[in-house]
């Protein structure tokens, strides 16, 4: 039974390997690993071991079917999977006053020393050298100058 399996899967194999027009480096990979696993399950099936010769089969086939999908993936060809991701609308430049007292931790109408606060208690979270990130840092340092220059 583990026999027929063996032969049922090298032959969707190929057939796999024919329709997806996969590179001589990945056919290679895959005959390598059809040749593999059948070694490993006649072994196993030799010894009387059935459930473990039914799993490197399953091991196997899931082993060939990620380096198909890594292949598949690398090429791009992502259209035949699915819908195409939905566009993304396109983000003004810029914060807006909302976003920037959202960044710094305030509401309201926050004067000049809240704001200055405000930002030095985050900038000090958020700087790259405290384990936050560039992005973070400017983010602070953006609403600081939104605040400041709004009025």
């Amino acid at each position: 039974m583990l026999l027929f399996a063996l032969a049922v899967l090298l032959l969707v194999s190929g057939f796999v390997a024919r329709k997806l027009d996969l590179s001589v480096a990945l056919k290679r990979r895959l005959a390598l690993i059809g040749a593999a696993t059948a070694a490993a399950v006649i072994l196993l099936a030799w010894m009387r071991l059935t459930p473990l010769a039914a799993m490197a089969l399953a091991i196997g086939a899931g082993f060939a079917g990620t380096q198909v999908m890594r292949e598949v993936g690398r090429k791009g060809d992502f259209e035949e999977l699915g819908d195409k991701p939905p566009p993304t609308r396109p983000r003004p430049p810029g914060m807006d006053r909302a976003e920037a007292l959202a960044v710094l931790g305030l509401d309201g109408d926050p004067d000049e020393a809240a704001i200055q606060a405000a930002h030095k208690r985050m900038i000090v979270r958020a700087h790259p050298d405290q384990g936050g990130s560039d992005y973070l840092a400017a983010k602070v340092n953006e609403a600081r100058k939104v605040l400041l220059h709004s009025d």
